[in-house]
């Protein structure tokens, strides 16, 4: 949905955004190796398992949200820093952007 028709459903109606994308990705009960070994930061699984984020959109999509938000809860350099992955930010929220649908 671009900008101008959001803002044309928002003045409508409610809009319903997705639900909770960490809660969700660690349903799917991925291995370590999809987290690139960092246990907890679900960041890291749009640059390792951009098919699984995607899914996870098409999830909430399927149900009836309007729009989805990118899996970026927590993909800021200060957190980055504790997994030693602050370098990858940039990376990771592009990516994260790409995998909710504001990409090419």
């Amino acid at each position: 949905m671009n900008e101008s028709r959001f803002l044309e459903a928002l003045r409508e109606r409610v809009l319903v955004l997705d639900g909770a994308m960490g809660t969700s990705i660690h349903a799917r009960e991925l291995p370590l190796s999809d987290y690139e070994g960092h246990e907890n930061c679900v960041d890291i699984v749009t640059a390792k398992r951009p098919d699984v984020v995607r899914d996870i959109h098409r999830s909430f999509l399927s149900v009836g949200c309007d729009a989805v938000m990118t899996n970026t809860f927590g993909a800021n350099k200060i957190v980055f820093s504790d997994f030693g992955l602050s370098q990858r930010t940039y990376e990771i929220n592009m990516k994260a952007g790409d995998c909710a649908g504001g990409g090419p």
